[in-house]
């Protein structure tokens, strides 16, 4: 049972980086992410803690838009094309099947948050360049760029060299290099000197004393989740479908706590059943950043445990839904 599982979630993780979609949304998720500095210079107030807020946000979108496509290209195009139905004669289990797809997608998904989540760390340290007096960050400006350039001249060597895939070795290469970057800014202060690791770990640094990537892992338990989701609609559903289905089941999330309050106010014979929906502002750290709130490591494992359940749940969901389709 074990290998045939490492098999799928490995087989799976490979097509989901292969996928061309997969790479333009990450590349345009880093895009997006170097014009944060840029869009968040107009607030009139405090202009890093904005483009904090943005940037989590942005990770967020992105990170849907890659569960719902990229569940599709692995799953629902597979059960079209019926190429299914040789992995099911191995044979594999139904419930394994969706399980192996449901981990090698997800691992895509953290893959490709955390490529987005370093440009993001890096964007909060060059910061806001509000007034003339701010000054370019070189450091972070040569580190990043440094990254992305020898990903890509690796990444076209190699595929010239030796036929490997352009587009998973390139987001391999970035996911590295980009780690390399925010690792050396650590140590790098603006203007080529050196300085402790303890000046971007602190309050005033990218890290904000370890809220930055508090917040992003709540962010990555959602978009599992959501993942999950996207898994459960492609088991019936198609691209469009699926991806309608992935948003609905966010905008849901995002007004959980209207929902409640107006089931509350109804009282109605089925009220209490919107208390059983998704309330994805548990998993939501931007008003925590917005306000300097503090989020404790006791209130991320209680996260984490509610997105575990979530997440069971949707999974029970596409196994059901995958058992009863007809695939013949």
């Amino acid at each position: 049972m074990i290998y045939p599982l490492l098999t799928l979630t490995r087989n799976t993780f490979l097509e989901s980086i292969r996928q061309p979609v997969y790479t333009v949304l990450v590349l345009a998720g880093c895009l997006g992410m170097v014009l944060m500095p840029s869009l968040s210079a107009y607030t009139m107030e405090d202009d890093d803690r904005f483009l904090l807020e943005l940037g989590v946000s942005w990770v967020f979108m992105v990170g849907v838009l890659l569960a719902a496509f990229t569940a599709t290209g692995v799953l629902s195009r597979e059960i079209d094309n019926r190429t299914v139905l040789a992995v099911l004669s191995k044979p594999v289990a139904r419930p394994l099947f969706i399980l192996g797809k449901f981990l090698g997608v997800a691992l895509a998904m953290a893959m490709a948050v955390w490529t987005v989540s370093m440009v993001l760390l890096l964007a909060v340290r060059h910061g806001v360049m509000s007034t003339a007096a701010h000054t370019v960050d070189w450091v972070v400006v040569l580190f990043g760029l440094s990254a992305v350039l020898v990903g890509l001249l690796v990444a076209a060597w190699g595929n010239y060299m030796y036929q490997w895939v352009f587009t998973s070795t390139l987001m391999r290469l970035l996911a590295v290099g980009l780690t390399v970057a925010v690792m050396l800014t650590l140590f790098v202060a603006d203007g080529f000197e050196f300085q402790s690791p303890l000046v971007e770990l602190g309050a005033a640094g990218m890290m904000r004393e370890g809220q930055v990537p508090i917040a992003l892992a709540m962010v990555l338990l959602a978009l599992v989740f959501l993942t999950a989701v996207a898994i459960a609609a492609s088991t019936r559903l198609t691209q469009v479908m699926t991806l309608s289905v992935t948003l609905g089941v966010v905008v849901i999330g995002v007004i959980h706590h209207h929902l409640t309050g107006a089931a509350a106010a109804e009282a109605g014979e089925f009220g209490w059943l919107v208390y059983g929906l998704p309330n994805l502002q548990l998993l939501w750290p931007g008003e925590a950043l917005v306000q300097e709130q503090t989020i404790t490591t006791g209130y991320l494992a209680g996260a984490a445990a509610y997105a575990a359940c979530l997440t069971a749940a949707a999974l029970t969901l596409a196994i059901a839904l995958f058992q009863q389709r007809e695939l013949g």
